[in-house]
C-alpha cells in the first residue's frame, strides 16, 4: 500500500521511488496484456414449455359432445350441405370421422352474440397434444349453404400456444401407410371420393406447410389448392416429407382451382374419374 501523508498524490510517490502503476503488478499486466475485453450478457433463460387450457379444452369437448356424427340422425342438414356443395354421400361417409352437424352454434363477432347457426364441426388434432382446437362452418338453416354471416368459417384459439403447428383434421385413417393431406375438409373429401384415399385436412397453407405425418404413413399425396400461396406450402410440404424417406406425389389443380372445383367442374362435364390423378406431379427426385 502507497500512502502520502503530506497529501502529495500516489503518482507523486511512485516517481520518487522510481517506479509505475505497472511495476505494482508485473503478473496481471503480462496477462492482460494484448487481451480484449467484451461485455459478457448473462444466457438467457430457457423459455418454459407451453401449458395446455383444459378448462378451454374441455369447452370445446363439450361443444363437440352435442354435435351428432354425419350418417346419424340429427345430421340431415349437414349431409345437405355436403350434397349441395357437389360431393356424394356414398363416396365420402364410410369411414368418416372428426366431422359432426351442431344442430345450433352461437356466432360472433368482436365479442357479440349475432345468432345461432347449425354448423360443421372438425377436430382439430395434434399427435402429441391431442385435440387443440374445433374449425367450424356455419351453414343456412336449410343446411344448403353457409351462414349468411362475416364469416362462416371460423377456427377457435388453441388450448396451447403454437398447438396447430402439425395438427390436421383427421377425416380419415391411414390405409396400408398411404394418406393424402389438402388444406380444406371439403377439399379432403373431394380428394376421398375422387382418388378413393384416405385423407386428412390441415385447415390452411401454412397448416399445410407446418404438417406432420402420423406414424406409419410412407406414402403421401398432396392436394394442394391451385393458388400461389397453396401450389408454394406444398412444395415446402413435400420437400420435407422426402427429408424424411417418404413417398410425395404433389397433386396441382389447374387454374388456381382446388380438387372441389375440379371435381365438381368433371361432374358437370359427365366425368367422375379420379380427379388428382390425372394431374399430379410426382415430387419424388423431382423438389
Amino acid at each position: 500500500m502507497i500512502h502520502c501523508f503530506a497529501g502529495c498524490p500516489t503518482e507523486a510517490v511512485l516517481e520518487a521511488l522510481g517506479l509505475a502503476w505497472r511495476d505494482l503488478f508485473p503478473d496481471s499486466h503480462e496477462e492482460l496484456a494484448g487481451k480484449v475485453f467484451r461485455r459478457v450478457r448473462p444466457a438467457p433463460s430457457p423459455r418454459p414449455e407451453p401449458r395446455p387450457d383444459e378448462g378451454r379444452r374441455r369447452l370445446l369437448e363439450a361443444i363437440w359432445a352435442r354435435a351428432v356424427p354425419l350418417d346419424r340422425p340429427g345430421a340431415e342438414l349437414g349431409r345437405r350441405y355436403l350434397e349441395a356443395r357437389g360431393l356424394s354421400l356414398e363416396a365420402v361417409l364410410p369411414g368418416l370421422q372428426n366431422l359432426r352437424l351442431h344442430p345450433g352454434l352461437e356466432y360472433r363477432e368482436e365479442g357479440k352474440i349475432l345468432g345461432a347457426f347449425p354448423a360443421l364441426l372438425a377436430r382439430v388434432e395434434h399427435t402429441q397434444h391431442g385435440l387443440v382446437a374445433l374449425h367450424r362452418v356455419y351453414l343456412s338453416p336449410d343446411g344448403r349453404g353457409k351462414a349468411p354471416v362475416g364469416s362462416p368459417k371460423k377456427l377457435t384459439k388453441a388450448v396451447l400456444e403454437g398447438g396447430l403447428k402439425g395438427a390436421a383434421i383427421r377425416l380419415y385413417a391411414p390405409e396400408g401407410g398411404v394418406l393424402a393431406v389438402a388444406e380444406g375438409v371439403e377439399t379432403a373429401l373431394a380428394v376421398r371420393e375422387a382418388a378413393g384415399l384416405p385423407a386428412w385436412a390441415a385447415v390452411s397453407a401454412g397448416g399445410l406447410e407446418a404438417w406432420e405425418p402420423p406414424p406409419g404413413v410412407g406414402e403421401v399425396l398432396i392436394a394442394a389448392d391451385g393458388d400461389e400461396r397453396g401450389v408454394e406450402a406444398g412444395k415446402k410440404l413435400a420437400k420435407q416429407l422426402l427429408a424424411l424417406g417418404i413417398a410425395v406425389k404433389l397433386a396441382v389443380p389447374p387454374d388456381g382451382a382446388d380438387w372441389l372445383d375440379v371435381l365438381v367442374a368433371k361432374k358437370l362435364a359427365g366425368r367422375v374419374e379420379a380427379a388428382p390423378g390425372e394431374e399430379e406431379t410426382d415430387a419424388q427426385g423431382t423438389l
